[in-house]
């Protein structure tokens, strides 16, 4: 197998710049070193000297130059350990594909961990011009942290918004496959799929009379509806198990559908009962046990609940 050619530009001004985009272009490896935090060298120092008249001092010209150089970066492998001001914990990164072209950033296949977070074959792009746009991919199974990355969250208020309903997230998900397209700053306008499973998930919710426990469970979401299946559950002084669909659960519950077993003790059944509003002749005692029950809610519609 023939070995790539490779080679050491020492310097980053326009001249060491050019000839590393021209042995880059030609097919080899290029290292460009420069000693200082940003390229231009010299010519980032040089400004037109011209008051009224031109002074013939080149300035300009230089400033053509280097507003003509275009930065274009693959990296074929790369290892980044940091502790970025923007996160309250370190990243350790490594694997994969980096590439930096004019107004897009991509990396791709990596692998690592953000805090307590594990991440596999994560790959994420962001390009900018216009809107920032967001994409992510991932197929690996990668494990979330939500003690630590739930909180950070909330402290973007975009996001703040968008999960307004969800006062709080603990636990760890396991994420089997995620899929996220959309602009940086509009969580509403994102299209996601993700799947996965939850333990020992706890959660509170405008939209909930307790907080939700959750041992146990399969998770599927998408900017519409979230989906769970085979739960372990506890709220109030009541546990159950089974599967349900929230939908339009990011921009306002519309309907609720569950699929139902355990037993529910006296306040989930106050709470149940109030929630269908069953008249008090017809309430039942507690504990209440049954199987097979389902329930549904529709915003502005019917309520039903119907087992044994």
């Amino acid at each position: 197998m023939q070995r790539r050619p490779c080679t050491v530009v020492i310097g980053g001004g326009v001249a060491g710049m050019s000839a590393g985009l021209n042995l880059a272009q030609r097919g080899v490896e290029v290292t460009l070193i420069e000693r200082d935090a940003i390229l231009g060298g010299r010519a980032r120092d040089l400004c037109c000297k011209a008051i009224k008249t031109c002074q013939l001092c080149g300035g300009c010209l230089y400033s053509e130059c280097l507003d003509a150089v275009k930065t274009d970066l693959d990296i074929t492998s790369f290892s980044i350990k940091s502790h970025y001001r923007r996160l309250p914990f370190p990243f350790d990164l490594q694997g994969g594909t980096f590439a930096y072209h004019g107004n897009a950033v991509q990396v791709k296949s990596a692998s690592g961990s953000v805090g307590k977070s594990q991440l596999s074959d994560v790959s994420v792009g962001v390009q900018w011009g216009g809107k920032v746009t967001l994409e992510v991919d991932s197929t690996g199974k990668s494990r979330v942290d939500l003690d630590e990355i739930y909180p950070w969250l909330l402290t973007h208020d975009t996001v703040k918004n968008f999960l307004k309903d969800f006062e709080s997230m603990k636990g760890i998900l396991w994420l089997d496959s995620l899929n996220l397209k959309g602009p940086v700053l509009q969580p509403r306008d994102w299209v996601f799929e993700a799947r996965g499973r939850t333990e020992n998930f706890l959660m509170t919710s405008s939209f909930l009379p307790d907080s939700l426990g959750v041992k146990q469970g399969r998770v599927e979401a998408n900017q519409e509806r979230l989906s769970f299946y085979d739960c372990s559950a506890r709220i109030l002084d009541t546990t159950l198990t089974g599967s349900g669909v929230f939908q339009g659960y990011t921009r306002g519950l519309r309907g609720v559908s569950l699929t139902l077993g355990g037993e529910v003790g006296e306040a989930g059944n106050a709470y149940l009962s109030n929630l269908i509003q069953l008249p008090e002749p017809f309430r039942l005692q507690s504990p209440l046990r049954f199987t097979g029950a389902k329930f549904s809610w529709a915003r502005g519609g019917a309520i039903s609940f119907t087992g044994q």
